[in-house]
Formats: structure tokens, C-alpha cells, sequence
């Protein structure tokens, strides 16, 4: 078995690190914490909605939550 560190707790308010051009990035809050592919994981639900997000986010997917957008070089798509 794999064990692993959570870096955030059941509660916390995260984003996903993705761009977001200049949008506000979606607050979603970790419902419950797990473990994906062997690594430490998370279920989310949407902050204005209060709906479940997909299945399980993997730590690294993850960003503590700030209303600034997330810089993105223009030269990507």
C-alpha cells in the first residue's frame, strides 16, 4: 500500500490549476479525501452550487483557492 501526505483537509477551499483567462477561477471545497491511481486524491463540490465535480482530483490538480486568475503564457493553447 501507498501511503501518502493529504495537503488539504476536508473543508478547504481549492481551485483547479488550469487557466482561466481572466474569469474568476471556481471555488470548489474538498467533500472527502482518498486515494487515486496511488496517490492522494479528492471528491470536490462546486462552492455556489453546492453539487459534486466529477469523481476523484488528484493532489497535484489542485491549488490552494484565490480569486486572482491563474497566469497563462499566451503562446499556449
Amino acid at each position: 500500500m501507498v501511503e501518502s501526505i493529504f495537503r488539504w483537509n476536508v473543508g478547504d477551499a481549492v481551485r483547479e490549476r488550469v487557466s482561466t483567462g481572466t474569469e474568476t477561477p471556481k471555488k470548489f471545497i474538498v467533500a472527502q479525501r482518498g486515494y487515486f491511481d496511488s496517490h492522494g486524491a479528492y471528491e470536490l463540490i462546486d462552492d455556489a452550487t453546492g453539487q459534486q465535480v466529477g469523481g476523484w482530483y488528484r493532489e497535484d490538480w489542485l491549488e490552494p483557492y484565490d480569486p486572482t486568475p491563474i497566469p497563462f503564457p499566451e503562446d499556449r493553447e
